[in-house]
């Protein structure tokens, strides 16, 4: 018996330094204490990584193959992203998607036209952050 527990006692003794003497704090481990808070582009990021380009290209495949009928039907927009936020592994509520369907029906509506901001301020509020509208604009042409 003796054996066993000096069996124990040498596997406290081999810790690194750093394990010694400190007990660790409850509460959250370290990578989320040390996290800064992400931004919905790398959030993006990181969700296109997981994806992977088989799916990306399978789901650009489906953006390009859907019927001009469908892109004037706001109900079916709101299918296919809902279709693209299960397969990118996202959980996306009931009232996101009906306000992205009612954010599509704006940007694609003839008249006046609405910038990136208006859209993303009028349905996102504050869920969408200054820089991820920044990089938005990159892929959406300038109204004029």
């Amino acid at each position: 018996m003796a054996k066993g527990k000096k069996s124990t006692h040498s596997k406290t003794q081999g810790k690194s330094a750093a394990g010694r003497g400190q007990t660790p704090a409850p509460g959250p481990g370290p990578t989320t204490q040390a996290a800064a808070p992400k931004n919905g582009i790398d959030i993006l990021k990181e969700n296109i990584k997981r994806v992977g380009k088989d799916g990306l290209i399978n789901m650009l495949h489906d953006v390009k193959n859907a019927r001009p009928e469908d892109w004037q039907n706001p109900e079916r927009v709101k299918e296919m992203a809902r279709r693209f936020a299960q397969q990118f592994h996202i959980p996306v509520s009931e009232d996101r998607l009906n306000a992205f369907a009612k954010a599509f029906q704006d940007a694609t509506r003839t008249g006046r036209p609405v910038t990136v901001e208006e859209l993303a301020k009028k349905y996102g509020g504050d869920r969408v952050d200054d820089a991820t509208i920044k990089e938005m604009k990159k892929y959406i042409p300038k109204v004029p």
